[in-house]
């Protein structure tokens, strides 16, 4: 009931401003997509085995990893694998909206974390999150709802989460459509 010039919309967040940019497909097969700077309390030590476990049940699927900053672990036994794709580097708006959009899912396996602004980007695109149970995540990624909430530090877990996902895609739906609705 308001006029249309007393309404103003400010693209601010990443709800809104992620949304702008054109998210065409450029990958040709599904990929799992975890994002956000390269640090220590981000737990990828964990979803890079667990993805070399999802990786013989679903040879189709990749995992990206996009972001910038140092490796804190050693990577090599996982940079030349054909599954996964590290784009080490500073991750533009345009490019990172077309990586969100046409994900599976994405993944925030940290060790610690109070909130992620990495959840807020995904549910931009209604993309379901399996975050772990650390700080604030399990309420921004409220378990079963908008996705999976799994132990920190354990590559099964993460590996038994993404698989449930690939298993039922029926539930990867719903998961979406919560978010989407909400």
């Amino acid at each position: 009931g308001l006029n249309a010039h007393n309404v103003y919309d400010s693209a601010l967040s990443a709800y809104t401003y992620l949304r702008q940019y054109d998210v065409t497909p450029i990958i040709d097969r599904p990929y799992v997509l975890f994002f956000g700077q390269i640090q220590s309390h981000k737990g990828l030590e964990y979803l890079l085995p667990a993805m070399r476990k999802l990786h013989v049940l679903y040879p189709n699927y990749r995992l990206i990893v996009a972001g910038k900053g140092d490796f804190y672990f050693d990577i090599s036994d996982y940079v030349n694998c054909e599954y996964i794709e590290f784009l080490n580097r500073f991750i533009p708006d345009e490019e990172l909206a077309r990586l969100i959009a046409n994900c599976e899912f994405v993944v925030c396996p940290y060790k610690d974390a109070t909130q992620s602004g990495v959840i807020m980007s995904a549910y931009a695109f209604s993309k379901p999150v399996i975050a772990t149970n650390v700080g604030g995540l399990p309420e921004m990624v409220v378990d079963r709802l908008y996705g999976k909430i799994v132990s920190p530090c354990d590559a099964t877990a993460l590996e038994q989460a993404m698989s449930s996902f690939i298993d039922k895609p029926d539930v990867l739906e719903h998961y979406a459509q919560n978010i989407a609705n909400d």
